[in-house]
């Protein structure tokens, strides 16, 4: 198990196998413990915890993992987070001088690196290789000298290290949601074009025919 890193708090010893670590590649973790946070707050929330408890009486996996760009109604059972949309506030960090651009620079191309070693540890996951990686992320957001708006979103993607580091304990985690953001870019066209339906049977008939064509 990887040390010095706050996972142990919230993984199970003893979780569930899952097909990588049948495999022997790897002894896998997983988040059992937070299958029902991340829920609206209020009354939705009781809703959403009996949905949840209703899908697990049916036989659904609590250990599924749910793939997600950051929103947080997606934040339910094993979360992950896309590296694509985490990498965002740091485009939009701004820079007023040439040491901020060498600093900004840095922490970009370190971003990148993480993230192509993290997709070459997902084909092959070992012990060695998952503590190496775990270390990079927190060197990735140690803070830099006299850059706060750098240092706030680096001190961001750090409280999102469970889910964007995920793929250590579950080497099957996507590390982005292209695909799906794909599967679903008709749907958005075609609700932008219309501005939407006036009518659930109407809504519910869009998604009928939209359904047949993705899966056609």
């Amino acid at each position: 198990m990887i040390k010095n890193s706050n996972y142990a708090k919230i993984f199970p010893k003893n979780p569930p196998k899952t097909p990588a670590a049948k495999s022997g590649h790897y002894t896998p973790t997983c988040l059992a413990e937070k299958q029902v946070t991340g829920l609206a707050a209020g009354t939705t929330k009781i809703k959403d915890a009996l949905l949840i408890g209703t899908l697990i009486e049916q036989g659904f996996d609590p250990n599924t993992i749910i793939h997600s760009d950051g929103a947080g109604q997606f934040n339910v059972f094993v979360h992950s987070l896309c590296w694509k949309h985490a990498e965002r506030p740091l485009l939009n960090v701004k820079s007023y001088n040439g040491e901020h651009d060498k600093k900004l620079n840095d922490k970009k191309i370190a971003y990148w690196s993480l993230y192509r070693l993290l997709c070459e540890y997902k084909k092959s996951p070992c012990q060695i290789m998952a503590h190496q990686l775990d270390q990079a992320f927190n060197v990735l957001c140690t803070p830099v000298k006299n850059y706060e708006s750098l240092n706030i979103v680096l001190q961001d993607i750090q409280k999102k290290k469970d889910q964007l580091m995920l793929v250590l304990y579950r080497p099957e985690t996507s590390l982005h949601n292209n695909d799906s953001e794909r599967d679903i870019r008709e749907l958005a066209k075609r609700r932008k074009i219309s501005s939407g339906t006036r009518s659930e049977n109407g809504k519910m008939s869009r998604d009928t025919f939209l359904l047949g064509l993705l899966i056609a």
